[in-house]
């Protein structure tokens, strides 16, 4: 791995679409949306751009036991190196209780969080909170035995009866089942299994950054109101500024996932219930006794609607980052995916100039040669240099959404083509 030279290649954390490193720019290409180009000329491993930390991310559950939750340490199944959980070691400080009775059985229910040491375990509380722990063991008191990972199938004759308006009609019937507390309150008898339960824990974590992002930027017009006369305009948290917009803004693949696997709706429904009724102000506020940060909490209510959940489930196909066991072989666990906004505006190439290069959480994109001024940078959505342009054209299709059509695969159908031509 190449060595960053602090002093060029600081790590920085994804930065809105108005202010990227000086390194790149983001264009709009009539062809493929934004893209990333060099502004100059970039040498051979260089840091074009990097993230501390996804905005929202998830360790399925086979793997939650195994990985440090901030460091994402893995160790082929072994995890002696494990010795914090959640918020453990720091009761002495806690206001109330040790975790929440929640799963229906009387049993206690944690956060699912574990940590090599009290430093990767401060570290994460640091960035995220305690009061994050308290909401993911809500969550996690609606998980129940089941399947990891749904089983998906590719069936044509389903496939075409989901229509964009069938999605719609569908989630329609959600808005109006919703306007009845009585009903809403009844959705938290519902269970999730392990595949739900994870997707959900991405989806909080989310919404939760959001709505820490918008008290804050709420806080902050309200002192400038005191010192000024009131303005009438955007409210902060709902512009640019935010990191909820940049995550928000990239492409949502809702309609080819669900007409791909169809199935998959009804457990995106079964989610958006879960969420809106187990984080109720009124339903937190009697769980977790001293530890509730009033208004984030009822921001973060007031933000599991059908549009921001279905957005965050629509950018997940596409645009995540598998979190792969390190160092990356054929035969590397994937451990869950990460998102990370400002690191998803880069192009596939099926022969990229930019690699991905990931160190614990923090992820960078390194210069795989000397890039010119004015070059796109593009990165591989997979391991797909090998393959013939058919395969790939499939993998990138069925992974991905899209018909590959970089400057490579043009010039392998072109080659072929010839061949073909000169065959006859």
């Amino acid at each position: 791995m190449p060595q960053d030279d602090t002093s060029t290649n600081e790590l920085q954390s994804p930065a809105p679409l108005h202010t990227t490193p000086s390194t790149l720019e983001i264009r709009i290409n009539p062809a493929s949306g934004r893209s990333c180009y060099a502004t100059r000329t970039v040498p051979a491993g260089y840091t074009v751009l990097a993230a501390r930390s996804p905005y929202a991310y998830t360790i399925w559950k086979p793997f939650r036991n195994e990985v440090c939750a901030e460091c994402w340490r893995y160790d082929q199944g072994n995890r002696s190196f494990l010795t914090r959980r959640d918020d453990e070691g720091l009761e002495e400080e806690r206001k109330g209780p040790v975790a929440v009775k929640e799963n229906g059985r009387g049993e206690k229910t944690g956060a699912g969080l574990w940590f090599c040491d009290a430093e990767c375990q401060a570290s994460w509380l640091a960035r995220e909170g305690r009061q994050m722990v308290d909401l993911l063991r809500t969550l996690e008191g609606a998980r129940r035995a089941g399947k990891t990972m749904i089983e998906v199938s590719d069936r044509q004759d389903e496939a075409t009866k989901l229509t964009k308006e069938a999605i719609e009609h569908t989630w329609d019937t959600v808005r109006q089942e919703e306007r009845s507390p009585k009903v809403v309150r009844r959705w938290r008898e519902n269970s999730l299994n392990d595949f739900e339960t994870d997707l959900a824990r991405y989806i909080l974590l989310a919404l939760a950054h959001f709505a820490r992002e918008y008290t804050s930027s709420m806080a902050s017009l309200q002192q400038t109101q005191e010192l000024a006369c009131p303005r009438n305009d955007t409210l902060p948290g709902l512009n640019g500024e935010c990191q909820w917009d940049t995550f928000a803004s990239l492409q949502c693949n809702e309609l080819q996932y669900l007409r791909t696997y169809p199935e998959l709706l009804e457990n995106h429904i079964r989610i958006y219930k879960a969420l809106k009724s187990r984080f109720m102000p009124a339903a937190l506020s009697d769980r977790t006794p001293g530890r509730i940060d009033r208004p984030v909490i009822d921001v973060l209510a007031s933000l599991i609607t059908v549009g921001n959940v279905r957005t965050a489930l629509g950018i997940d196909p596409g645009n995540s980052f598998g979190i792969w066991e390190a160092p990356l072989t054929e035969e590397s666990e994937c451990l869950g995916f990460a998102v990370y906004p400002g690191l998803s505006f880069f192009n596939h190439h099926c022969a990229p100039n930019v690699r991905k290069e990931r160190d614990g959480r923090a992820l960078r994109f390194v210069t795989t040669r000397e890039v010119g001024e004015g070059e796109e940078l593009c990165i591989s959505y997979g391991q797909v240099e090998g393959m013939t342009w058919r395969e790939r054209r499939k993998e990138l299709s069925d992974g991905w959404f899209f018909d590959c059509a970089c400057g490579r695969c043009i010039a392998d159908i072109a080659a072929e083509m010839q061949a073909q031509q000169l065959s006859t």
